[in-house]
């Protein structure tokens, strides 16, 4: 069983380690033998005591500590009584408890983990949630319609579930988002996208929701340079961003048509940033 981690590093004793790895010029790093390593007695000043070091490395080194599920349950509950609620990081700081990860290891979900101690002081969020994981889920479908479109037409696409990203001939990359609506009283519909780490260049095909987050609203086609994130949010409106028309459409197979024709012409090396207008009469705007 993972608990939290202990005290793994030399240098909270005062003890610095050299010439661990070397690399001769144009090769790989490769690691000393033990006896090459060069070994710095209290070169810091050291956090706890060595008596103490040495004890945790043995208990660390005895294996892991394990507990039936009921016991790892028994001491949530316990933390719950006395915290009146729980969190992730209550879990994970609280001495005598497994980590977090153990938890989802045994248990599965945060939900179920919370359901079997009788906790439901999260509700709402796991409500949210739930349906937040449908939506995304819609969008990967919808990816991968598109993906099997364009290797109907002979190119190569590949589609990464993690980061929701659709490559096509290792050069266009078109991002699936899920863009949640936002209402101020007196203001226009907004949507946002959250932040993510990876953004890829490319294309951003967003579905919107309604003025509730129940239904679609439209589909939505933009280049990734548009993004600027404020406080991890990117907000747009319903028909334009910075003065520049959005390519709005009903549903997801007249976004997919649009998308094939101007991407399929795509053969260079150069990621597509700029989108092209739609040609012909565009989609119908929707009443806000």
């Amino acid at each position: 069983m993972g608990w939290k981690s202990g005290w793994r590093a030399s240098s909270d004793i005062g003890v610095l380690t050299y010439n661990r790895k070397s690399r001769k010029l144009g090769a790989k790093v490769t690691r000393n033998p033990r006896e090459l390593w060069i070994r710095n007695e209290d070169a810091i000043e050291p956090i706890i005591h060595r008596d103490a070091f040495r004890r945790a490395q043995k208990m660390m080194g005895e294996g892991r500590v394990s507990i039936p599920e009921e016991e790892m349950l028994r001491r949530l509950r316990k933390v719950l009584m006395k915290k009146g609620r729980l969190s992730k990081t209550i879990i994970n700081s609280t001495p005598g408890l497994p980590s977090m990860s153990s938890y989802f290891v045994h248990f599965g979900t945060l939900r179920n983990i919370y359901r079997l101690i009788g906790y439901n002081g999260n509700q709402g969020w796991f409500d949210k949630y739930a349906a937040h994981q449908r939506w995304v889920a819609l969008q990967l479908g919808n990816a991968a319609r598109l993906r099997d479109a364009f290797e109907k037409l002979g190119r190569h696409a590949t589609l990464d579930a993690s980061t929701e990203c659709l490559r096509i001939d290792n050069v266009v990359n078109v991002v699936f988002r899920v863009a949640g609506c936002r209402i101020y009283e007196g203001r226009p519909l907004r949507w946002t996208l959250q932040y993510r780490v990876r953004w890829p260049k490319g294309w951003v095909v967003a579905v919107r929701l309604d003025e509730k987050n129940e239904a679609i609203f439209d589909y939505v086609l933009m280049p990734s340079t548009w993004l600027t994130f404020s406080r991890r949010m990117f907000w747009f409106s319903k028909e334009v961003y910075r003065g520049q028309p959005i390519n709005r459409f009903d549903a997801f197979e007249a976004l997919s048509r649009f998308l094939i024709e101007s991407v399929g012409k795509e053969r260079s090396s150069r990621v597509v940033e700029t989108p092209p207008r739609a040609r012909g009469k565009p989609e119908k705007a929707k009443s806000a």
